[in-house]
């Protein structure tokens, strides 16, 4: 039987149906996180910089540096929204140093100083502005459901779906965390932005491509990081996953019946060794994130 958590009321169902009509709308990108909301609406959110130091000393970026959270609190709306951003991952040492230096997607060079770049890097806080402009479910817009909530918006620097938990080491300089990045930014939030303080409150939980994959495996375990107040609601944007043998001849591109091995593979890379493998597909409810 589900639980009271898992189940949604009508007027939350009714916000993610104008939620997603308002997304497939506002045409806001998916595939990688960025503060872009001034070139892309005339109405955007401005949300305030809010670093993890303080709340886990482990949710830290892939090169060690401290993750954060972005927020514009509504003290009077009793809904929230909770979003991953995106951005791919790296799956091997040779991998991640090629994204670190910008030889491969998202093409960002983390070695220059901050503001010599188009781009954000993707796996350090060097890049984070004290301000991150937002569009799309973000926007201001009062066509947006959202509008009025609570809005949170989660940088990605951990190059893991939100899914890691592995130090830097010798042969791997690079950390994975993401998982200590969600579980300390949603303790902020509790602890230090009041979600839960109101009866009924909904936490829309979710995110967009990479941010949308991590969401999958995290929702069952969400409501238990939260007071028993939120009721916790699921979005997910773009998450690609494919759990079955490649395909053949069936008529796919051979590139796309060869996602299961890569994604096999690139769980062992950045999960802790106690994490059952096949249990940690996105797609999977028994995900042990312990």
């Amino acid at each position: 039987m589900p639980s009271r958590r898992r189940s949604a009321a009508s007027s939350a169902a009714r916000c993610c149906v104008a939620l997603a009509a308002q997304l497939a709308a506002s045409g806001s990108p998916v595939d990688g996180w960025r503060c872009d909301g001034d070139a892309q609406s005339a109405s955007p959110t401005r949300l305030q910089l809010h670093s993890l130091a303080e709340v886990d000393e482990l949710a830290v970026c892939n090169d060690g540096t401290a993750a954060a959270y972005y927020l514009r609190p509504n003290p009077s709306s009793s809904l929230w929204l909770f979003y991953l951003a995106g951005g791919a991952w790296c799956s091997s040492p040779e991998d991640c140093e090629a994204r670190w230096e910008g030889a491969v997607y998202p093409n960002n060079d983390c070695r220059l100083p901050p503001g010599q770049q188009e781009q954000l890097c993707f796996m350090s806080n060097k890049d984070f502005p004290e301000e991150c402009s937002k569009a799309g479910i973000f926007d201001a817009s009062p066509n947006n459901p959202l509008a009025d909530a609570n809005l949170v918006y989660l940088p990605y620097c951990s190059s893991d779906a939100f899914l890691g938990d592995r130090p830097a080491s010798p042969t791997v300089p690079w950390h994975f965390r993401g998982q200590h990045i969600i579980r300390g930014a949603l303790q902020a939030l509790v602890d230090t932005h009041g979600l839960g303080a109101q009866e009924e409150t909904t936490l829309l939980f979710g995110g967009g491509s990479a941010g949308a994959r991590g969401a999958m495996a995290w929702l069952d375990l969400v409501p238990d990081l939260v007071p028993d107040s939120v009721r916790v609601v699921g979005f997910l944007d773009s998450p690609y996953v494919i759990d079955e043998p490649p395909l053949g001849s069936s008529g796919f591109e051979p590139d796309f019946a060869e996602q299961v091995p890569i994604e096999r593979y690139l769980w062992i890379f950045f999960l802790n060794e106690q994490t059952p493998l096949d249990d940690c597909l996105p797609q999977r409810i028994n995900c042990n994130l312990q």
